[in-house]
């Protein structure tokens, strides 16, 4: 905390193509889940007396980069959705899981992916920096025939496959579903029934960053209460409850 009350500022990290967790309005806007989400962390931050005037700054970040800029400094808290993994834990403190996914393949209505089998031969798009990434990676070395292209974003992955350019993109569902959803494709593209891994998902968050900045909804935090207790006992009153 000491690092925002110096800069006056807190660094919310965007995504651009993380619909419906994280994306960007026409105006340029972030707008998502996970944005609202920390919004309301903001909130009850800002309700310590020091920190009322509190500056949001929402920096733009990539999937590739949703570790390195918390770890790094750049940004405080990553407002998209992230699989919690005991690797990442390792760098980064994550909120509260606030959604369950399920990693499935999005590939033509036509195109019946049931099993792992059926995935032989294809060529599927994967997000850079993603735990699909990883997965396929494993299921190739176990004997998948498959061809992988990783691709900057979800947004060229699912541009790819509505081109025809790819057969398959594999990501969690609900991101599959944000951007077909969004720009009408869900006629001609469905998610299997195939569920390849169960992805719990949070905001991943810089380290020593308060209790309420990591949890998924703020108002109980109590990030406030703390603060007026602590300067409580330091000026010899009791803290009030």
């Amino acid at each position: 905390m000491n690092k925002i009350r110096e800069a006056g500022t807190i660094v919310p990290g965007v995504r651009e193509a993380a619909r419906p967790f994280s994306c960007l309005t026409e105006l340029k806007q972030p707008v998502g889940y996970s944005v609202d989400l920390c919004m309301k962390a903001v909130a009850e931050i800002k309700r310590e007396p020091d920190l009322a005037d509190l500056t949001v700054q929402y920096k733009r970040v990539t999937g590739p980069e949703r570790i390195p800029k918390p770890v790094d400094g750049g940004i405080d808290r990553a407002c998209g959705s992230a699989t919690r993994t005991k690797a990442r834990q390792e760098q980064v403190d994550f909120s509260d899981t606030f959604f369950v996914a399920a990693m499935r393949v999005m590939a033509r209505k036509d195109r019946q992916v049931e099993a792992v089998q059926d995935l032989n031969g294809l060529k599927i798009a994967l997000s850079q920096g993603t735990t699909s990434k990883q997965l396929f990676l494993q299921l190739q070395g176990g004997g998948l025939q498959a061809q992988l292209q990783t691709l900057a974003s979800n947004t060229d992955a699912h541009q790819a496959l509505k081109e025809g350019r790819v057969s398959a993109f594999a990501q969690d569902d609900s991101l599959l579903m944000g951007p077909a959803a969004n720009d009408q494709a869900l006629n001609v593209l469905g998610v299997s029934a195939l569920a390849l891994s169960v992805e719990p998902c949070a905001a991943m968050v810089r380290k020593g960053m308060p209790t309420c900045w990591r949890w998924s909804t703020a108002p109980s935090c109590g990030c406030a209460r703390a603060a007026r207790s602590r300067r409580s006992t330091t000026s010899g009153s009791r803290p009030t409850s």
